[in-house]
């Protein structure tokens, strides 16, 4: 917290370059310096830190925060400043922005920092203000003669050398730029993500930027040398796309390490009569433009996309209003060929890990026939000759429960999840083996007999009984009517891979708490201190929200004295020394003597809680109640099971983190990460000890 501040130092106003519509009179920005004081460690320390004001509104540059912690006014949101400060790193001895540092000590520091801050302010303004006089220069062109739409023109590259002597690889469309890479090989592999470029087999590039060999080719712009105009045809005629982009689709996806998923879309929506064809990040603003039937109409009416971070989550409307995953089948899958004839296939039955997908593994995606009513087969899907693509989705597949038949095909292997950045020293990892167990033997009636009969491991009291799907599909009344499936065996269960994982005895509450936030830290990678009520926290943010005082926070945090829980707009879930509480902070169910086991997230993005069974019991309240309390808390992104919960669950779990016990190094317990196996739905339902 910040005491009375003392009367502000302005510093020097240093001159500015005028950008837009803004006065050359003065900065925008001032810069001064006041007393605040800082707490940390529960010591307050009174410390002299700079402030900016920005049209009568000042924040204090507080060492060891972020911009998201130290912008209260939003300035960034609200369009006060075209972009956060680039590079601004705050400590409690300097202040360091666009690579520049200006000591706190430093008797001109103020005006110092002030220029540094306007100087990239008016940078910032002046690219604004070129892209906005590029656009509308584009309305204004006349259209009598316009050229014909972007899309159906074909694909070109352009090369050129700059007064500096630097190459620029220009990809264009029409008259519009769709990338600009200089002469270096994260250039070219961004053009190959983006479906812009053919892959070569083989490339090379000087450490200069000044030559690239593509496939033996090789094109020199050393020593005077000029290539571009040989690297510019070569390109076009060997290395350009197969088709022109967005030709024969309609939805096209771009990287973009800026955006929140780190693509871009683009496809085309009505808005006020006319059509907007511009890329927009891809976010769950966009993803529910994408679904509006009215302003944009490409996917089918029964789909739902949800984006679960780090997955996109396909689902189909039934007509009891719930939603249910896409059959697995053909019609499902998604077949993407590169440039050497390999295949990927794309399950879309389950969710799709966007981080693990190319921008054209994704553009394929939502063009495929089972998303994409208009879609097509096109660029990405075409296959090698002599392969088999799978034939479009009936007209059938428009109505919401008709649904093509359950034929299993081979997919490819799910791999592990992508990892945090790396620790030293590295905790343990492992994944324990799949269980697997042999199917019972087919019963008198030619269904499997054991589970047929056998019923589900009786439930501790208080906890639910397993949930059992007869295998059938319900017809809508007055709707198509679907032939019944053949009996058949129960689903298999999806998480019976974890139970060596659960049954094993956890370490200590603290060294479980801690350690497990460090392995979910690593794997966000977004840990920020914070606070939670009058506590020091630490907090992974899962939204834009970063605070975890704020009350629309949602994400996980640990206390500084050992507290696990996860909170999401005043909803929580939180572990202190054996007591869970669920509920809200003002009005929170108190269970006594509840061990946490294991936490991990599942294929929906939602944050799991297992503890040991019987914990219902322990609340001192009817179960109903608690009951009540655990489907609210699914509802807001978070789950607590017993280990019998978490293995007969149908949500698939795809990471766990635990501390056992039994440790090689007891003075130094290690986390034991898993990821859910590729074959993990191999075993059969069954009765879960």
């Amino acid at each position: 917290m910040n005491r009375e501040p003392q009367p502000e130092t302005e510093s020097r106003r240093p001159p500015r370059l005028a950008t837009g519509g803004e006065s050359p009179q003065g900065p925008r920005i001032k810069v001064g310096r006041r007393v605040a004081d800082i707490e940390h460690d529960g010591k307050h320390t009174e410390l002299e830190v700079f402030t900016m004001t920005l049209d009568g509104e000042t924040i204090h540059l507080l060492p060891l925060r972020n911009w998201g912690q130290l912008d209260v006014y939003k300035w960034r949101v609200r369009g006060k400043l075209p972009a956060t400060p680039a590079g601004i790193e705050i400590a409690p001895d300097h202040v360091k922005i666009t690579g520049q540092i200006v000591l706190a000590n430093d008797p001109d520091g103020c005006s110092k920092l002030e220029k540094l801050l306007n100087d990239w302010l008016a940078l910032e303004q002046a690219n604004l203000d070129l892209a906005r006089r590029k656009t509308q220069a584009k309305q204004a062109a006349p259209t009598a003669a316009a050229a014909p739409p972007a899309q159906e023109q074909p694909m070109r590259f352009h090369v050129e050398v700059d007064k500096r002597g630097q190459v620029h690889v220009q990809c264009a469309q029409g008259k519009e730029v769709l990338a600009q890479i200089g002469l270096n090989t994260p250039g070219f592999n961004s053009l190959v993500n983006q479906g812009l470029m053919r892959k070569p087999h083989a490339l090379k590039v000087g450490a200069l930027h000044d030559w690239v060999e593509l496939d033996g080719a090789f094109f020199s712009f050393e020593k005077g040398n000029n290539d571009s105009l040989k690297l510019e045809q070569a390109l076009n005629q060997s290395y350009a796309p197969l088709e022109s982009l967005g030709k024969g689709k309609e939805v096209v996806v771009f990287a973009n390490a800026a955006s929140p998923t780190g693509f871009d879309i683009q496809f085309p929506v009505s808005i006020g009569g006319v059509v907007d064809n511009r890329r927009r990040p891809l976010n769950e603003q966009t993803l529910d433009l994408l679904q509006d039937a009215t302003r944009c109409g490409l996917l089918h009416k029964a789909l739902v996309i949800k984006l679960a971070p780090p997955s996109l989550i396909f689902k189909l409307r039934t007509p009891d209003g719930g939603e249910r995953y896409l059959e697995r089948g053909p019609a499902s899958t998604v077949r993407v060929f590169d440039d050497d004839g390999v295949e990927t296939r794309i399950d879309l039955s389950q969710p799709v890990n966007y981080l693990r997908r190319s921008a054209a593994e994704l553009t394929a995606v939502f063009n495929h026939p089972a998303i994409n009513q208009h879609g097509t087969l096109s660029k990405g899907t075409s296959a090698p000759a002599g392969v088999s693509l799978p034939s479009p989705l009936p007209a059938a597949m428009n109505h919401p429960i008709a649904v093509p038949p359950a034929t299993p095909t081979p997919t490819e292997p799910a791999p592990s999840l992508p990892q945090g950045p790396a620790k030293s020293p590295g905790p343990l990892t492992q994944t324990p083996p799949p269980v697997l167990v042999p199917p019972p033997k087919p019963g008198p009636s030619g269904v499997d007999g054991a589970s047929a009969t056998a019923a589900p491991h009786a439930p501790e009291p208080g906890e639910p009984e397993a949930n059992v799907e007869d295998g059938h599909v319900k017809a809508a009344e007055g709707g198509l009517k679907l032939a019944p499936r053949p009996a058949e065996t129960r689903k298999p269960l999806p998480n019976l891979w974890l139970e060596p994982l659960l049954t094993q005895e956890p370490a200590g509450h603290e060294w479980l708490t801690f350690l497990v936030y460090g392995k979910m830290a690593e794997w966000f990678g977004n840990s920020n201190e914070s606070q939670f009520g009058v506590s020091p926290c630490w907090a992974i943010a899962l939204s834009e929200t970063e605070d975890a005082s704020d009350p629309g926070f949602k994400g996980i945090f640990l206390t500084a004295k050992g507290g696990l829980g996860f909170i999401n707009q005043g909803h929580l879930a939180r572990f202190q020394n054996g007591v869970v509480f669920l509920g809200t902070p003002e009005a929170a169910l108190e269970g006594i003597d509840v061990r946490l086991l294991a936490a991990g997230l599942d294929a929906e993005g939602g944050v799991i809680f297992v503890v040991a069974q019987g914990y219902r019991a322990k609340f001192g309240v009817p179960e109903p109640a608690v009951k009540g309390e655990l489907e609210r808390l699914k509802q807001y992104g978070v789950a607590v099971m017993s280990v019998r919960e978490a293995l007969e669950n149908r949500v698939p779990i795809e990471v766990a983190w635990t501390v056992p016990r039994l440790q090689a190094d007891p003075e130094d317990p290690q986390v034991v990460e898993s990821t859910r196996p590729a074959n993990a739905e191999l075993a059969p339902a069954m009765a879960v000890p």
